[in-house]
């Protein structure tokens, strides 16, 4: 290879400057402009008006503008010029959300050491690689192989010394020659075949937020837009309305944020400007919905993260993954730490009454070893199943073309299904003698046998009480172990064979061993294999083992079924058309002879079908698979800058608790949206259709403010806190994920609870609002605390029912709930003080309380909360009911 560079593995490169201009040619340079090509469009500079068209293209920008000109005209006419453009300026002023030393190498040229920038070093040079470098190209192990070890994943350098670009060398030194650099790199190839789009990239949990928070900005805007325009009607047909609606507060009451602002600002105060009431909640509104739920939501995956962490070995990177989990359709997985195959654990050897547990050919008695050549014979030349010479190959080290170059095969005997036999010569040996081997059902070939050999290699005679035992052990096996195979011999002289053609001698054998698959992988790992399975999840194995090694690794993990999907060689789906491709995609369980480029080929296929994947890295190598992915799991401390998770321990056990939890995520986020929209619904249309009516407003902008406050902070505590430990319990992955993307993230289930509890809390408050003074006897002031109060108090039930009894059954739920009371009482005394409200009785706690009891009711009868406490709440009533008739 380095001959054909022109170069030397001693020397180098000559290293002038026609012969690095030469190689800049032939080979390119290695710079990698990749990173550029795929630069996010919205980082570069804009002018300002592309800024300005790309805003007006946001449809809610442009009912806000219509908003604020409406509102603008209206103030005008009501206060005049001065107060009047408080409130369009507000609805203008609307935030918007931004996105916000060399490196050199030691090179020989010309026989001496150089230091250059990695971008100057070309194909043919020979580097210098130390502790804590990072490859810049990729070229072959000249030398340190037992020295270096890197993040590659543990591949064997003996057979494949290829190293590539990005890889870290981890500890020792090496050299390597250059082979590629730039862009024809394996990393450059693959980072420009990604289809993701890496930069400013929202998650799927990102956009199916922004997505149901824009179109719901658009409906309130809209509906405001509305309320402006009959205002702006009304003002030119009746002018006295505008007059008698100029002074919004008569009483001086201070029920604004401005308002409370004033207790600090001397200015404003002095001033007396007042913001319109709707449109102060509409500011709020938007907020809330842009700001305010991201919020929550930043909680309840910090909560998760936490608990990853914490239970699940795992490391989260990006919080918006955590809900990504939950999405997760289907797994592209390699040799995680408990996927991966340890040889001795396929199989056990039973040699004479003793199980081996040490590898018997690191053994140095003659005896052991004769032994140990006569069951190499046996299982490498008499037909054994692969799982015997997978496990003899690594255990016992058998090497089959070794044993057909120095063996001559003189005959072979099926018997039946349980036996086979074998007769060879040993070419070494003359032509004296030749060895009879038999091979099969453990009670057929011990009846065949005279003696046995012990573990030290000893022959024993096989009599009545040494076979009982063998009996029993072969019986014990037979229980435990899906397969035995028992292994006999015999050497012979070649005069005692009756003809060429004539049957094998059966009896006077010694017994070598008797061997039993066993399953290697623990019976944790089957069963998340099968829970990821049983939730609709697809498992694919993708290995760089050879095909027989691979299946069989699947079969026993239970990624393959038998007669249930397909095993291919990875350079078959490599080279077939992309329809081909799209095709056997379905079918195929497990990928032999894999690349990186071969897993990430896999994972792109998968994705345009419409799966949600997630992928497993062990090296450098993976990162653009990993980048690719939706969510990327560095297996250890490797290409974690492209990942959005690490697990720690390495096993694909925790990945299936991670989607497990995951699925408990998306299932608080949809509680979560609930709980944020159903008071924000209540309250706009409350004030909507008070607007309409009157120029006043039933719920304050402060006050939803509040409530947005405490449910954003504690409530999205109390609902992770409840959701997780119900995850962290023996629940069971369902079918189907609870949240699917962008236009589904809520479902029709959720939105009819919304609108229930909505519809029934505007109800209460507009009860209140028209007729409260007549039925409660209670004059302007206290009402409007106590609609207040009540409006609080229903989204304290709301919590409580969309946690369901995962919240009864959590300590820290029930506090985080009892602290929302208690926080509610608190802030009405202290608005008694701050803004001269009205002081509750106990005849207005308890109105409230029963309007609170009846949401209960109305929430039970639709909601699906746990049978058990919905079984209790109605043998209650029923209780209840039966005292009340017997006047009790």
């Amino acid at each position: 290879m380095a001959a054909a560079l022109q170069s030397n593995l001693d020397a180098g490169i000559s290293g002038d400057a026609g012969d690095l201009l030469l190689r800049h040619e032939a080979f390119g340079s290695n710079v990698n402009n990749d990173d550029d090509d795929r630069r996010d469009p919205s980082l570069t500079a804009k002018c300002f008006h592309q800024l300005l068209l790309k805003a007006f293209k946001d449809i809610t920008v442009i009912l806000l503008l219509c908003c604020a000109s409406l509102s603008l005209l209206i103030g005008i006419m009501r206060s005049g010029p001065k107060e009047g453009f408080l409130d369009g300026a507000i609805i203008t002023a609307r935030r918007r959300k931004f996105s916000s030393n060399r490196k050199l190498v030691a090179v020989i040229r010309n026989g001496k050491e150089q230091h250059v920038a990695a971008s100057e070093v070309v194909v043919g040079d020979v580097i210098y690689l130390n502790a804590g470098d990072r490859v810049p190209v990729d070229g072959l192990l000249i030398d340190g192989i037992d020295l270096v070890k890197l993040d590659d994943g543990g591949s064997d350098r003996r057979n494949h010394p290829s190293l590539f670009a990005g890889t870290a060398v981890l500890s020792g030194c090496c050299r390597m020659l250059v082979a590629a650099v730039g862009k024809s790199t394996e990393k450059s190839r693959l980072m420009r075949s990604l289809t993701r789009q890496q930069y400013a990239q929202e998650s799927r949990l990102e956009s199916c937020i922004d997505e149901t928070n824009s179109r719901l900005c658009k409906i309130y805007v809209s509906l405001s837009l509305l309320v402006l325009t009959v205002h702006m009607l009304r003002c030119f047909i009746c002018r006295s309305w505008c007059q008698r609606a100029r002074n919004p507060d008569p009483k001086d009451v201070k029920k604004s944020v401005e308002e409370i602002m004033n207790e600090v600002t001397k200015l404003v105060k002095k001033q007396g400007l007042r913001v319109n009431g709707l449109v102060a909640m509409l500011c709020v509104l938007l907020f809330s919905l842009r700001d305010a739920l991201p919020v929550g939501v930043l909680l309840s995956l910090a909560c998760a993260a936490k608990k990853m962490e914490n239970h699940h070995h795992a490391e989260v990177r990006k919080l918006p993954a955590c809900a990504t989990a939950g999405l997760i359709t289907a797994i592209i997985t390699g040799d995680t730490a408990d996927l991966t195959l340890k040889h001795s654990d396929v199989a056990d050897l039973w040699v004479g009454l003793e199980k081996i547990k040490s590898k018997i050919y690191e053994t140095n008695s003659k005896s052991d070893l004769i032994v140990l050549d006569n069951l190499q014979e046996g299982i490498g030349l008499n037909g054994s199943e692969h799982w015997l010479l997978l496990w003899a190959e690594k255990v016992i080290g058998v090497d089959v073309d070794e044993l057909r170059r120095t063996r001559t095969v003189v005959q072979t005997e099926d018997f039946d299904k349980k036996r086979s036999g074998l007769l060879l010569k040993r070419n070494g040996e003359g032509g004296e003698t030749e060895h009879v081997h038999w091979r099969g059902d453990p009670d057929k070939v011990l009846s065949m046998c005279s003696h046995y050999n012990e573990a030290d290699g000893t022959r024993k005679t096989l009599d009545a009480d040494k076979r009982t035992i063998l009996r029993e052990i072969i019986e014990r096996l037979a229980i435990d172990s899906p397969q035995c195979v028992a292994f006999a011999h015999k050497e012979i002289m070649i005069e005692e064979r009756e003809g060429v053609n004539s049957k094998l001698p059966e009896q006077g054998f010694t017994l070598l061993g008797i061997v039993s698959l066993k399953n290697p992988y623990e019976a944790e790992l089957r069963q998340a294999v099968k829970q990821c399975q049983d939730a609709g999840v697809d498992i694919k194995l993708v290995v760089a083992s050879d095909i027989n090694t691979a299946r069989f690794m699947a079969l026993n993990a239970g990624i393959l079924r038998p007669h249930d999907g397909k095993v291919i060689e990875a350079s078959e789906f490599r080279h077939s058309s992309s329809q081909d491709r799209m095709k056997m995609l379905t079918k195929i369980k497990v990928m032999a002879n894999s690349t990186p480029s071969d897993k990430l080929l896999l994972l792109q296929c998968l994705k345009q079908e419409g799966e949600v994947v997630a992928i497993t890295g062990t090296s450098s190598r993976d990162s653009p698979a990993l980048k690719e992915a939706d969510m990327g799991l560095s297996l250890g401390h490797a290409a974690t800058e492209s990942s959005e998770f690490i697990i720690l321990d390495q096993k694909f056990v925790t990945i299936a608790a991670m989607v497990k939890l995951g699925r408990s995520i998306c299932d608080n986020l949809l509680q979560f949206v609930q709980l944020q929209l159903t008071p924000n619904v209540a309250a706009f249309m409350t004030n909507f259709i008070v607007a309409l009516s009157y120029n006043e407003e039933a719920i304050r902008s402060l006050e939803l403010l509040w409530v947005n406050l405490i449910m954003d902070i504690l409530g999205a505590l109390a609902l992770a806190e409840s959701q997780y430990s119900q995850s962290h319990s023996n629940i069971q992955l369902e079918e189907n994920p609870q949240i699917k993307i962008a236009a589904k993230y809520i479902k029709k289930p959720a939105w009819g609870y919304i609108i229930i509890q909505s519809l029934y809390q505007v109800a209460v408050l507009l009860t209140l609002f028209f007729w409260g003074c007549d039925l409660l006897n209670t004059d302007q002031r206290v009402l409007g605390a106590m609609i207040f109060n009540c409006f609080a108090l229903c989204q304290v039930f709301v919590l409580i029912s969309v946690a369901s009894v995962g919240m009864v059954k959590n300590i820290k739920s029930l506090f985080l709930v009892a602290a929302i009371v208690v926080l509610q009482i608190a802030l009405m005394e202290i608005m008694v003080v701050a803004v001269e409200g009205e002081r509750l009785d106990l005849r207005h706690w308890c109105i409230s309380a029963s309007a609170l009891g009846f949401q209960n009711c109305v929430s039970l009868a639709y909601y699906p909360v746990d049978q058990s406490l919905r079984k209790g709440f109605v043998t209650a009533l029923i209780s209840i009911k039966s005292l009340h008739k017997n006047g009790k």
